[in-house]
């Protein structure tokens, strides 16, 4: 049973093969088979388009659209070509019965859909023209069986794809350009052109193609235009031995020399690119005409073989638009450029590929807004033919320098343009420093604390002198960025501290300064010729703390002269007239309480006496009426105390019969002689009951 069922499988299988086989030979063998019309039917049922029935009418029937007509009628137009051109056609269907036609001319209708043609039977066409019409797909054309010898035309169409016309092999022209200032053809790809190797003419102007690499192997190709699409490389040109016009304007062409073995090249068109190099066209001996004007070609001289013998070539090399790379300058410094435009000739005689002199600069300067012709001669700066060099003065700010050329030969295409040198400004590239150091910059400092009272800063920061002929400015900005204190500019380039820091002052007001932390800024610029370029900047923080402190005092206490008496003396002491009151400031952030401390440093003395020559504890300090004694000695005693938070307080301005200093002293114990002694006055920030 086994076996006999593996027995089974394989003759199966083998029937199914030959089957598929039978399927697949048939096929490939079947021809094209064209649509046909089994009954006689009217016009007008053939032909749902209107337009279309109609001028089928005119043909056949006087123009009467109900007539019955057969296939015969269709059979007529075979090894004929069928011109339906402008006859406002939409609807293609009844094309199908036309059987092998060798032409269609179907331009200037509204025809959007080619199905209908993918149903018959046209192996014998040799062209199709669809100008002007709306065609969107080609793919019905691959099921025609047509492989036309000679032109396929969907110009002003709507094309956005090549597909249906990979196998046409026969081909020989193309063209899908557009010129209907309408969203026309847009096509990107050129791949299922690549294996149609008898092309020779293609146009596809006003396109999408991106790349012309599918071309490759079509090395037939005469003629190939492809302007106003999106090109960056014509890559796939190389082997088009037989390439005899090519254009390329308006793309994004960077290099022409995949056209190497282009040696039958006569005509040549790439204006508006951005080729920067033609010595391509040195192995291209048959070019009797180039339009390379818009572009950015500095060397001409691989055209001083094209036709020197004619008196008018026709050659096109003007507006160039030529950039260099990249520079960088110092206002006050020229800068200098080597210039860069080769191959001029001087009255048509072939000279070294040198620039041949002064005359043919028209113009240099180094507007940023530059936006002239560059034919117009703008003179600033100056050109030197003898070294070549084209040499600027610059201002700051300036974004790029420019010098203009023109050559009015025709040998030379009238050779012209605009060389560009993008720039870059240099600064100065001096460094701050709090220190004199050279290892490395000190860019943050911390100055001790500050008395609120006795605030102003006096410091110095240093700046490196780096760069030679520089004008720097500093600026002294708090938080904010207010300037707080002008400082002194510098010139640099001092040749005996070249690469050393040089000290700067540094002042802050004190009137610029308030309680707390606060944060300054030290900024260098770069003012030559004119800028303010910053370059580099340095931090400092300044911490105002607050005081509890004297603004003033008494310079001596009076009690003036007074009768001995056999009791007790109280006097006042008293500050003399015009003498500073006893004044006290509080610039504390907290307020808190504070206290005034008395001391004697020893007993009230006189000179000159045998008896009672000091008057021990006699001092004394009253607060309303009541007195604290001030012991002598080192001691000091609180006799007042601020509760209440204040700025200032004037202490002696209370000083009355009841309050402040005064002696009490015992009449017994006093000579009449004049005593004297030292007091000292103390603030306290705790008083000390607390």
């Amino acid at each position: 049973m086994k076996k006999g069922g593996e027995k089974m499988v394989k003759k199966i299988w083998l029937a199914l093969c030959v089957v598929l086989a039978v399927v697949m030979m048939s096929t490939v063998a079947s021809p094209v088979q064209a649509a046909i019309l089994a009954e006689p039917r009217k016009i007008s049922e053939i032909f749902p388009d209107d337009n279309f029935a109609q001028t089928v009418a005119n043909w056949w029937t006087n123009g009467n659209v109900d007539a019955e007509v057969n296939q015969n009628y269709f059979d007529g137009y075979k090894d004929k070509p069928l011109y339906l051109a402008g006859k406002g056609i939409s609807n293609l269907e009844g094309i199908q019965y036309f059987n092998n036609p060798t032409g269609l001319d179907l331009r200037d209708n509204n025809i959007s859909d080619l199905g209908p043609i993918g149903k018959g039977n046209f192996t014998k066409i040799t062209y199709v023209d669809l100008l002007n019409n709306k065609v969107s797909s080609l793919v019905p054309l691959a099921t025609s069986g047509m492989n036309p010898t000679g032109f396929l035309g969907f110009e002003n169409n709507q094309l956005g794809s090549l597909e249906g016309i990979e196998n046409m092999t026969n081909l020989t022209s193309i063209s899908i350009q557009d010129q209907s200032n309408t969203s026309g053809n847009q096509v990107s790809d050129l791949n299922p052109l690549a294996n149609l190797t008898k092309l020779q003419k293609i146009w596809a102007k006003d396109n999408a193609i991106t790349s012309l690499k599918p071309l490759a192997n079509l090395n037939a190709l005469q003629e190939a235009y492809f302007e106003n699409n999106k090109l960056a490389s014509i890559d796939g040109m190389q082997g088009k031995i037989n390439l005899i016009k090519f254009s390329v304007m308006n793309n994004q062409v960077v290099d022409l020399d995949p056209l190497v073995d282009a040696t039958r090249l006569q005509n040549l068109f790439v204006r508006y690119n951005h080729i920067e190099s033609i010595s391509v066209l040195n192995k291209l001996p048959d070019l009797i005409q180039l339009d390379a004007t818009h572009n950015r070609i500095s060397d001409i001289s691989a055209i001083n073989f094209v036709h020197q013998d004619d008196p008018n070539p026709a050659l096109a090399l003007s507006y160039q638009d030529i950039i260099l790379p990249e520079q960088s300058y110092t206002t006050g410094t020229p800068l200098l450029v080597k210039n860069s435009i080769r191959g001029l000739q001087e009255e048509g005689i072939l000279p070294p590929a040198t620039f041949p002199g002064s005359s043919k600069i028209t113009g240099v300067g180094n507007d940023e807004m530059y936006q002239v012709d560059p034919m117009t001669a703008l003179q600033s700066g100056s050109y030197d033919a003898n070294t070549e060099t084209v040499a600027f003065d610059l201002s700051t700010g300036a974004k790029k320098a420019f010098y203009t050329f023109n050559s009015t030969s025709k040998h030379d295409g009238n050779f012209s343009g605009i060389v560009t040198i993008p720039l870059t400004e240099e600064f100065s590239k001096t460094n701050l420093s709090w220190e004199d150091t050279a290892d490395k910059a000190i860019t943050n400092k911390t100055l001790p604390p500050l008395d609120y009272n006795d605030r102003g800063v006096n410091t110095k920061f240093y700046w490196k002198d780096t760069d030679p002929n520089k004008t720097l400015a500093f600026k002294l900005t708090d938080k904010e960025g207010n300037e707080v204190a002008p400082l002194a500019s510098v010139e640099t380039g001092d040749g005996d501290k070249t690469g050393q820091y040089i000290a700067h002052d540094l002042q802050i007001p004190a009137d610029k300064l308030t309680y707390g932390s606060q944060t300054f800024t030290v900024t260098v610029y770069d003012v030559t010729g004119g800028a303010n370029h910053e370059v580099d900047h340095i931090t400092l923080v300044v911490d105002v703390t607050g005081a509890l402190r004297f603004v003033s005092a008494p310079a001596a206490l009076d009690g003036g002269e007074n009768k001995i008496i056999s009791g007790t003396i109280q006097k006042r002491l008293e500050k003399a007239t015009g003498d500073e009151p006893l004044v006290v400031t509080d610039s504390r952030q907290t307020k808190a309480p504070w206290a005034l401390g008395l001391q004697i440093d020893q007993p009230f003395t006189a000179a000159g006496v045998v008896y009672n020559t000091q008057l021990p504890g006699v001092l004394n300090y009253l607060q309303n009426g009541v007195p604290t004694m001030v012991p002598d000695g080192n001691d000091m005693t609180q006799v007042y105390q601020q509760v209440t938070p204040v700025n200032e307080r004037n202490i002696s301005d209370d000083w009355n019969a009841t309050n402040g200093p005064a002696v009490i002293v015992p009449g017994t114990k006093v000579s009449a002689v004049k005593y004297s002694a030292t007091l000292t006055w103390t603030l306290m920030d705790t008083p000390l009951n607390e």
